[in-house]
C-alpha cells in the first residue's frame, strides 16, 4: 500500500513534474513565439523607421539643394549688382577729372607728371585722371624735387610755391704770373654774389613815343628816324603813335637805326613795344604765311635805309634775329604760330621774306590762343649773350586775353655762322603772302630798347678758391696793368670744382712802311729787321722805333704795347726827291735872298710875269720855268727867271723836316 502509494506519489510527482515541464515548455515556446513576433514587429518598425529616415533624408537633401540653389542665385545676383556698381564707379572715375597747379621759385622749371608732356612752371595741368600722380620738377643747377599729389574730382591740387634748392660749387682761379686782379659775375642776372639778391644795370638805348609827332627826328634816346619800304603815304604819325599801312595786300616794313650796342657775355638787349592790328586779320588757318615780324639786326655800318621807298634795297651785310608771329582767330582749329629766325647776311629784303635769308632756330610754340583786331598788345623781344658761342632769344606777347604766349630759342655758333652780339637796327614788317597781309595796318606806340648788364660780383687777386657759388655760368675777367684783359665764361657745377687759369703774355708789334724795305732800329741802335717786320715778346709800355731807307727821309714810329695783343705801327716814308703839297706844309718856303730882275730903264710893256720853281730841301731854287707872261715881252720874262735863280730860301717844313716844294713867284711889270 505504501509502495503503491509511494508509486502513485511518485507517479503523481512525476506527472506533475512532467506537466510543469510541459507548461514550462509551452510558456517558453509561447515566449519564444512572442519574442519572434515582437522581433518581427520591431524589425518591421525599424525598417519602416529606416525607410522614413531615408525618405526624410532625401527630402532634406532636396530642400538643401533648393536652398543652396537659392543662396547661390542670391549670391550671384548680389555679385552681379556689386560688379555693376563697381563698373559704374569705374566709368565715373574714368570720366572724372581734376587739376594740378605747380609754381616754383625760381620759375622756369620743367614740370613732368607721369607720362604727360612736360611743361614750364608756373604750369596748370587740367583734365587729369583721378588718383595719385608722381610729379618731378627739374631746373638746371637746382636740386630736383619729387612730389606725390592726389588728384580729386573737380578739384585743383596746389601744393603752394615749390622753392627749389640752388646747387652750389666752387671755382679755383690761377694766373701766370700770380697776383693779378680778377672779377667774377653771374651771367644770369639772378645772383649778386655774396648777397643772393637780384641785381642788374639797365641803360635806355632809346624810348620812342612819337611825342613830337614826327618820324624823321634822329635824336636818341628820345627819338629815332623811321623809314618805310614804300612811299611816305604808307606811314602816318600822330602824337604818341605811328601807323604802317598795307592796304591788306602789299608787304611793308619799317626800319630805324639806334646807337650800336655790343653785348658781352651776360648782357641782354630788350625790345618792348605796344601795338594794335587793324582788321580784318588774316589768320594762319587761312594763310599760313600771314604774320607780324619784328627783328633786331646789326647793319655792319651799312645804313642802306635812310629814306622811304627802299623795299628793293639789298641789305647783304645785315645779320640778326627776327620773331614771326601768326594769328589764330576765335573758334579756329589751326595752331598759333610764333617762331624765331636768324638772318645770315645774304641778299634779299631785310625782313619781309624767309627763303635763303633766314633759318629757323628750334623753339617750342605756345598753345593756340585767339587774337583780336583793334586791341592793344605788348611785345617783348630780348637777346641775351650767354657766352661767345651762345645767344638766347626770347619773345613774349601779352594783353588782349593772351596767356603765356611766348617762346625761347638758342643760337649756338658754328664755323660759318657766329652768334650775333652787336645790334643797331630795328625793323617791323607785315609780309604779303598770296596777295594778303596779316592785317591792314600796324600801329606802334612806346617802342623802347634797353641794354642790361649783370650787377655785383666778386673781386680779388689770384690764386683764389671761391666756394659756395650758386651753380651756373659766370664771367671771369683777369686784369693786369699794361696787358689786355681776358674774359671767359665758365660753368660752375656741384659735381666737381671748376678750374680756370690764364697766362699773361707780352705783346707783339708789327712795323710796316710805305714803301717797304726800311731798316728798323731801336733807340739804343739794335737792328730789328726790314719792314714789314713783327717784333715778338715786347713788354707792355711805350715804344719808339727808327726807320731808314736810302733815298728817303728817316722816320720815327711810336706806340703803346699791350700784353697779349699785336699793335701795328705804320708810316709813310718821304722821298728826298718828293714834292710836298702846299696843304701838307707846316710852314711855307720863305725867301731870304731875293735880288730883283735887271730891267731896262725905259720899259713900255706892262703885265705880270709868274716864275714857277722848286725850292729844294737846302733852300735852293731849281727847275725854274715861266708859268705865265702877260707882258708879251720874252726878254723881260727871261730876266725875271734869271733873278729868281739867284734867290735863297728857307725851305718848306713838314714835321720839323725840310722838304721839296713847288712854288710860284709873281713879278708885276709897269712903267
Amino acid at each position: 500500500m505504501i509502495t503503491i502509494a509511494v508509486a502513485v506519489l511518485v507517479l503523481g510527482v512525476f506527472g506533475y513534474v512532467m506537466y510543469q515541464n510541459h507548461e514550462t515548455n509551452l510558456r517558453i515556446k509561447a515566449a519564444e513565439e512572442e519574442k519572434a513576433r515582437a522581433d518581427l514587429e520591431r524589425k518591421a518598425e525599424e525598417k519602416l523607421a529606416a525607410q522614413k529616415l531615408l525618405a526624410d533624408a532625401e527630402e532634406r537633401k532636396k530642400e538643401q539643394a533648393l536652398e543652396d540653389a537659392r543662396i547661390a542665385q542670391a549670391e550671384a545676383d548680389a555679385k552681379k549688382a556689386e560688379d555693376d556698381a563697381a563698373h559704374q564707379r569705374e566709368l565715373h572715375l574714368a570720366a572724372a577729372r581734376g587739376s594740378i597747379n605747380i609754381a616754383t621759385e625760381p620759375s622756369g622749371a620743367t614740370i613732368a607728371i607721369d607720362n604727360l608732356t612736360p611743361r614750364t612752371s608756373p604750369a596748370l595741368f587740367t583734365s587729369l585722371t583721378l588718383g595719385h600722380k608722381s610729379v618731378t620738377i627739374t631746373l638746371p643747377n637746382y636740386d630736383p624735387a619729387k612730389l606725390d599729389i592726389e588728384v580729386k574730382e573737380n578739384e585743383t591740387a596746389d601744393p603752394g610755391v615749390i622753392k627749389l634748392v640752388h646747387q652750389t660749387g666752387s671755382l679755383e682761379l690761377a694766373s701766370d704770373p700770380p697776383g693779378v686782379a680778377y672779377s667774377v659775375r653771374s651771367t644770369s642776372n639772378v645772383f649778386l654774389l655774396g648777397t643772393g639778391t637780384q641785381s642788374s644795370n639797365a641803360t635806355t638805348v632809346f624810348n620812342e613815343s612819337w611825342a613830337d609827332g614826327t618820324r624823321t627826328n634822329q635824336n636818341p634816346p628820345n627819338s629815332l628816324a623811321w623809314y618805310c619800304s614804300s612811299t611816305s603815304t604808307s606811314v602816318s604819325v600822330s602824337s604818341g603813335s605811328l601807323t604802317l599801312s598795307t592796304g591788306g595786300s602789299s608787304a611793308r616794313h619799317l626800319v630805324a637805326y639806334f646807337p650800336k650796342q655790343t653785348l658781352n657775355p651776360g648782357d641782354t638787349l630788350t625790345l618792348t613795344f605796344q601795338f594794335s592790328l587793324t582788321g580784318p586779320l588774316q589768320s594762319i588757318g587761312n594763310n599760313s604765311a600771314a604774320s607780324l615780324k619784328v627783328g633786331l639786326f646789326q647793319s655792319n655800318d651799312s645804313f642802306t635805309y635812310d629814306s622811304d621807298n627802299q623795299q628793293s634795297t639789298n641789305p647783304v651785310t645785315y645779320v640778326g634775329y627776327a620773331v614771326g608771329t601768326g594769328f589764330s582767330l576765335p573758334d579756329e582749329t589751326a595752331s598759333s604760330l610764333i617762331n624765331i629766325r636768324k638772318r645770315n647776311g645774304v641778299s634779299g629784303n631785310l625782313i619781309t621774306s624767309n627763303a635763303g635769308i633766314f633759318f629757323q632756330l628750334p623753339s617750342q610754340e605756345p598753345e593756340k590762343q585767339p587774337w583780336q583786331p583793334d586791341t592793344t598788345y605788348t611785345g617783348t623781344i630780348s637777346v641775351q649773350v650767354v657766352s661767345s658761342t651762345e645767344a638766347r632769344i626770347s619773345a613774349n606777347y601779352s594783353g588782349g586775353g593772351l596767356n603765356d604766349y611766348s617762346t625761347t630759342a638758342t643760337d649756338r655758333a658754328t664755323g660759318s655762322s657766329p652768334i650775333v652780339s652787336s645790334f643797331d637796327t630795328l625793323a617791323f614788317a607785315l609780309p604779303s603772302a598770296g596777295g594778303q597781309t596779316a592785317a591792314r595796318a600796324l600801329t606802334l606806340s612806346n617802342v623802347k630798347v634797353t641794354c642790361t648788364t649783370p650787377g655785383g660780383g666778386l673781386n680779388g687777386t689770384t690764386p683764389a678758391t671761391l666756394t659756395d657759388l650758386p651753380a651756373g655760368d659766370y664771367i671771369v675777367t683777369f686784369s693786369r696793368e699794361g696787358f689786355q684783359s681776358h674774359s671767359e665764361t665758365v660753368t660752375v657745377s656741384h659735381d666737381a670744382p671748376t678750374q680756370l687759369s690764364w697766362k699773361f703774355t707780352n705783346g707783339n708789334v708789327l712795323i710796316t712802311s710805305t714803301p717797304s724795305g726800311a731798316t728798323v732800329t731801336t733807340s739804343d741802335g739794335r737792328t730789328l729787321g726790314i719792314t714789314p717786320v713783327t717784333v715778338s715778346d715786347v713788354p707792355p709800355g711805350d715804344v719808339t722805333y727808327q726807320l731808314t731807307l736810302d733815298g728817303f727821309d728817316p722816320a720815327t714810329v711810336s706806340g703803346k704795347i699791350e700784353g697779349g695783343k699785336t699793335n701795328t705801327l705804320d708810316t709813310t716814308l718821304l722821298s728826298v726827291d718828293r714834292l710836298a703839297k702846299p696843304s701838307e706844309l707846316d710852314s711855307r718856303p720863305q725867301a731870304i735872298e731875293q735880288p730883283q730882275p735887271e730891267l731896262p730903264s725905259q720899259t713900255y710893256d706892262n703885265g705880270v710875269v709868274v716864275v714857277a720853281l722848286t725850292v729844294d730841301r737846302s733852300g735852293n731854287p731849281k727847275d725854274l720855268e715861266i708859268k705865265s707872261n702877260t707882258t708879251n715881252n720874252s726878254e723881260i720874262a727871261r730876266r725875271c727867271l734869271a733873278a729868281v735863280a739867284k734867290w735863297k730860301f728857307k725851305p718848306g717844313i713838314i714835321d720839323d723836316k725840310p722838304v721839296n716844294v713847288r712854288i710860284t713867284v709873281p713879278f708885276t711889270i709897269g712903267p
